[in-house]
């Protein structure tokens, strides 16, 4: 580190040189975070911007921290979460923070926004309980997720994500799609699945998803349907965000109605 800064004060250095050699002093100075990287002029940014603009004047009031909604839950730490750290910095740029240390999930919030607690009949009899299939396809990966709901506790059972699935650079290969269908027939083997949550930029651009839905769960999937009536699926991104609104309006009231009582 010294030599490089050294070398870099040394003004006989050519140009393009001494440019190389500010740049690996200032990746070395960011990689000890001794100093804070710069946020780029990004398309999130801008629509974060305009989303959070947009907020304030239909609330008439500032916007200063936000919730995260995501499609699964995974092992998570917001030290190793670069995506999660990058998206901070972006936030904390336009003067947000976020609420939520965890993300919540968005089948979750789905759930509650449709006023489901449970997934099971009290008259039912059967073996098998019933799950939610919660699938996430988009050009990153294709996430599936098993979730079961019982006495109000929507707990995972089982998830999986293939990394290489939803990319434009594979998605001619021959038996690509049978690669898809091959993971969704795997994780809903012997499973009763009632309801089905998509999201993802891929899924409606992208027929044949919904097809192997049908054709793997014998359950169409129709845009816009609410989860938990009558079959079928939902986008849960205008979902989840009510549920997660509506959760921070309910526990709100809880606990103003408790310090009122206390």
């Amino acid at each position: 580190m010294r030599r490089l800064l050294l070398e870099t004060l040394t003004p006989d250095q050519e140009p393009n040189v001494f440019v190389t050699i500010c740049l690996a002093v200032l990746a070395c100075l960011q990689s000890l975070n001794l100093i804070e990287r710069p946020v780029e002029e990004s398309p999130l940014k801008g629509m974060l911007s305009a989303l959070k603009l947009s907020a304030e004047v239909l609330l008439e009031e500032e916007i200063h921290s936000v919730d995260i909604v995501l499609p699964v839950t995974r092992p998570y730490s917001t030290k190793r979460d670069s995506q999660t750290q990058y998206l901070d910095t972006i936030l904390n740029s336009i003067g947000l923070s976020r609420t939520n240390e965890n993300p919540t999930r968005s089948s979750l919030a789905t759930m509650y926004s449709n006023n489901i607690t449970s997934l099971v009949s009290p008259f039912a009899i059967t073996s098998s309980p019933p799950f939610i299939l919660h699938l996430s396809y988009s050009r990153s990966a294709l996430l599936l997720t098993l979730e079961n709901l019982e006495l109000g506790l929507l707990e995972i059972t089982k998830t999986t994500a293939r990394l290489d699935l939803g990319a434009d650079s594979i998605r001619s290969l021959p038996h690509y799609w049978r690669a898809v269908e091959s993971e969704m027939k795997r994780i809903v083997h012997r499973v009763n699945v009632r309801d089905v949550v998509v999201s993802g930029d891929r899924v409606w651009e992208e027929v044949e998803v919904l097809n192997l839905v049908r054709r793997v769960l014998g359950k169409k999937v129709l845009q816009g349907r609410h989860l938990g009536r009558g079959g079928g699926g939902v986008d849960p991104v205008s979902a989840g965000a009510h549920g997660v609104a509506r959760m921070a309006v309910d526990f709100g009231e809880l606990e103003g109605g408790l310090d009122r009582g206390g």
